[in-house]
């Protein structure tokens, strides 16, 4: 459909089946010259198909006005006991009603509903915005308390409302489910195995509430859960202990794992990327005792030996041209939090140079996907506005 205002981006749109149109078999086409409205960038088009008409508008919406509709959505379809959860629809096309189930990532996806509903409280000041923030912060609270293991959070959970094991809880490998031993979460369920995906997503959100957020309690509680898994990652190696005793699958950071072992050399800068910054947060809210031993944490993984700092300035090491979108998040998101709470010199001893000349690196690879989060992580960190 071409009937946009000339200039817009993109010039021409592909408008295709049922999210779009009412029918998929299009009779005639109409432009409805546009009114003098502000809302308005082009001209109206009107499709007419058997099965019913479609009326299309290019409106001019604000960044706050777009954030609202899908803040509303968000609580409305896809909140699963403070979590960010995908959903289905009971019936084709009516979305009156959906059904959340549990998924590996419900800690990552989450964090970046927590993040932003904390960035936007700090802006406007609104009860209603810290209380959305507050409602998935207690989310990512539930998947640290659940498994009644200190530092270790679950990918997904079950309340018993949700009949674990039977309606919730079904899906991956044979033992990743396992009841909840807390006693304050008698009857639920979590999911262990947990990934990388996952604690870059708790650190990203955690210590962005420890920082943000206006409510003492929430602040003291983010501190201590980031604490707790930080410190609980150096202390056994830089691998994440599951309850079985042994490193989850993808919970492993440590130098033999990165650098000597050949199946895991495509993620060496990632993860190398992701403990710095790890690191990075901790230690911006840990006590002196705990700066000694993060700062000496810090030192092992970037001397010659270890060189964390040198595995970072060629972090998409497989090629500029094999762009995965996962790994871009899970690489973005250390950035920001390593450059956001190691700013200067004399906050941080951290060497800001290798993880700036890293980003640079690496954003002009994606720059030409315009993405739009990692687009504000570069301008919010780099210093660079071009």
């Amino acid at each position: 459909l071409s009937g946009w205002e000339k200039g817009s981006d993109p010039e021409f749109r592909y408008l295709h089946k049922e999210r779009w149109l009412a029918g998929s078999t299009i009779k005639r086409l109409a432009v409805v010259p546009r009114k003098v409205d502000a809302k308005l960038m082009g001209d109206t088009i009107v499709a007419v198909a058997e099965e019913g008409i479609t009326v299309l508008e290019q409106q001019e919406w604000t960044l706050e006005g777009k954030a609202e509709v899908f803040q509303t959505i968000q609580l409305e379809r896809h909140n699963r006991n403070g979590l960010t959860a995908q959903c289905q629809l009971p019936s084709f096309g009516d979305n009156s009603k959906t059904v959340c189930s549990d998924n590996d990532n419900n800690g990552l996806w989450t964090s970046l509903v927590v993040a932003a509903g904390y960035f936007k409280y700090s802006i406007t000041k609104a009860p209603e915005d810290l209380k959305f923030a507050s409602t998935f912060f207690g989310g990512m609270v539930r998947l640290n308390e659940v498994t009644g293991i200190r530092g270790l959070m679950a990918r997904s959970l079950c309340a018993p409302s949700e009949e674990p094991f039977v309606k919730c809880g079904t899906g991956g490998k044979p033992g990743q489910w396992r009841n909840s031993t807390n006693p304050n979460y008698e009857g639920w369920s979590w999911k262990s195995d947990t990934s990388s995906d996952e604690t870059t997503g708790h650190v990203f959100a955690l210590s962005l509430v420890a920082k943000l957020s206006p409510v003492p309690s929430e602040r003291e509680l983010a501190g201590t859960l980031l604490s707790n898994f930080v410190l609980g990652l150096v202390r056994n190696g830089y691998k994440l202990i599951d309850w079985t005793g042994k490193p989850t699958s993808w919970g492993q950071w440590d130098p033999a794992q990165l650098n000597d072992f050949r199946p895991w050399s495509d993620g060496r800068g990632v993860n190398s990327m992701q403990m710095l910054a790890y690191l990075s947060a901790a230690y911006h809210f840990a006590n002196d005792t705990c700066r000694e031993e993060l700062l000496g944490h810090y030192r092992e993984l970037t001397n010659e030996t270890n060189q964390y700092n040198e595995n970072v300035m060629n972090l998409k090491i497989t090629a500029p041209s094999d762009d995965n979108y996962s790994d871009d998040e899970l690489t973005f998101l250390p950035y920001f939090t390593f450059l956001f709470f190691c700013q200067n010199s004399s906050t941080c001893p951290f060497d800001r140079a290798p993880v700036l000349t890293s980003m640079e690196r690496t954003f002009q690879i994606v720059r030409p996907e315009r993405p739009d989060l990692w687009d504000a992580i570069y301008l919010a960190t780099s210093g660079n506005q071009d």
